[in-house]
């Protein structure tokens, strides 16, 4: 009885150790992305080529005229061809998918709760979720199609963007979650205006302060308060404060740009 030599019992060997490992691989990732499918599928061919170099006999594959081997290499291409992995796993994984986004700052911190929309454009589609009290917004229900692609997210909220500059990124869908990093955008930076008394006379030499935050106003009676980054709010408390006046306190809306108008009335 003939022997096989083992050189050529080698890619038999070969072939059967790879069909092993992507048995075992599919254990651990039952529903594989784009990339990771085309590497299985890959390596799937390869390994039933190998494993059908040693069977005897010849086989020969014909493809819309585009494809015509024997043997082991045509073994391969009808394999990758007709993917009998998608066929195994396409009931179990066309399924949609909740994919959940999380806002933090440079230092990790989830500095945005409970305010704000996050946008995600799917396709013609826009879906929305308002930021919960974990920082993060989740998309529901995504088809399956966008495991794995790139999509653009848009932060709807005053006073924050990507640390791309802009109110909109690029995202990728890839596993169950993403981290976004946010900045301040400057846009509530900043709070002006004038001060005068009762009598429309600027006055000089008033401090007005947000904070710990103040400036004086200068010969014009005008003042411009500049917020830092960490301060910076959609509403702020503003006072104004003179020695012979009484003290002015207010709310003021830094996004509106609004000029601050102040009357201090004298003390009797």
């Amino acid at each position: 009885m003939n022997k096989k030599s083992p050189n050529l019992m080698f890619p038999a060997i070969v072939g059967i150790v790879f069909i092993m490992i992507i048995l075992f691989l599919i254990l651990f990732f039952p529903c594989p992305t784009t990339s990771q499918f085309f590497v299985f599928r890959m390596v799937l061919s390869i390994a039933a080529a190998g494993f059908a170099s040693v069977i005897p006999g010849f086989f020969k594959f014909d493809y819309a005229k585009v494809v015509s081997a024997g043997g082991a290499i045509a073994v391969f291409a009808f394999v990758y061809i007709f993917n009998p992995g998608k066929i195994l796993t396409e009931d179990r994984c066309n399924q949609p998918f909740d994919f959940t986004v999380f806002l933090e700052d440079s230092t990790g911190n989830s500095v945005i709760k409970n305010s704000g929309i996050l946008l995600l454009k799917i396709e013609n589609d826009k879906r929305t979720e308002a930021i919960d009290e974990k920082g993060s917004g989740t998309f529901k229900q995504i088809p399956f199609f966008l495991n794995d692609s790139s999509l653009i997210l848009q932060l709807e909220i005053e006073g924050w963007q990507f640390v791309n500059g802009k109110k909109s990124t690029e995202i990728l869908l890839q596993g169950k979650s993403s981290i976004c990093v946010i900045e301040r955008d400057n846009s509530l930076c900043c709070v002006g205006g004038s001060v005068r008394d009762e009598n429309s006379n600027f006055l000089q030499g008033v401090k007005v302060s947000i904070g710990d935050v103040s400036v004086i106003t200068n010969e014009s009676g005008r003042f411009s308060l500049e917020i830092p980054a960490d301060k910076q709010r959609d509403e702020q408390i503003l006072t104004a404060y003179k020695v012979e006046f009484y003290i002015w306190e207010d709310k003021v809306y830094p996004g509106t740009k609004s000029e601050v108008k102040i009357i201090l009335k004298r003390k009797q």
